[in-house]
């Protein structure tokens, strides 16, 4: 398994995934904005070539979307590399959905965890979607996983060009907690004794912990409360 959410399981595919498969790439629908219907064949050499990119490169490619509720493969949702889009490498997530599932926020739910998977497991940068400009579905989509349009794209054999949308990972914060001054710290609580005397506060006649009371010791009274000693910080 790769990632887990409310109503899916992502992970990677197997042979026995062609007939699924064969649901979502023989589905004219489906194909519209790719490269139209394809054969049974064709769809057993990508499911090889999915195995092929899990060996070499570490995992990464179209991951099996599956329905907790039924177990069943619904299509496809991963990463895939591209080494020149507009002149630089980049990392795309696709995916593609049988279309007996579409219209019910499952798309969004699988790019929303492939983009949180890259970004905090795998440490990509950088996210983008090429998506046809009349391909509305899916630009919503990738609106909802926070990407913004960049710029468009033109590949060998298009008619015309893809738009590019686009997500840089967030930038890591680290909380850094600082060590308060001696000096500062005893400055504040001298600064706020006149406060608390106005309120009613005195020293008490409870005894030390150790029998006596330094000159650096004082036991707080507040409202006739005895509350705890305090030691005065020397500066």
């Amino acid at each position: 398994m790769i990632v887990e959410t409310k109503r899916l399981v992502l992970k990677h595919f197997g042979i026995w995934d062609a007939e699924a498969m064969n649901r979502v790439f023989g589905d004219a629908e489906v194909m519209r904005f790719g490269d139209g219907v394809q054969t049974t064949e064709w769809v057993h050499g990508w499911l090889r070539r999915c195995l092929e990119n899990y060996q070499q490169k570490s995992g990464i490619g179209p991951w099996a979307v599956v329905e907790k509720s039924s177990t069943e493969t619904i299509g496809y949702c991963g990463l895939f590399h591209f080494p020149d889009v507009c002149g630089q490498p980049e990392m795309e997530i696709g995916y593609r959905l049988a279309r007996a599932y579409w219209g019910r926020g499952i798309a969004t739910e699988a790019v929303l965890a492939v983009r949180d998977y890259a970004f905090n497991a795998l440490d990509i940068p950088r996210l983008i979607s090429m998506i046809d400009p009349e391909n509305a579905a899916s630009i919503r989509v990738a609106e909802k996983a926070g990407m913004q349009y960049e710029n468009d794209v033109m590949f060998e054999g298009y008619t015309h060009p893809d738009h590019v949308y686009a997500i840089a990972r967030p930038v890591k914060r680290t909380a850094t907690r600082m060590k308060p001054s001696w000096n500062v710290a005893a400055f504040i609580w001298v600064a706020t004794l006149p406060a608390l005397f106005s309120l009613g506060c005195g020293t008490s006649d409870a005894p030390s912990d150790t029998g006596t009371l330094s000159s650096n010791d004082t036991d707080i009274v507040i409202g006739g409360i005895y509350v705890e000693r305090v030691f005065l910080m020397r500066t």
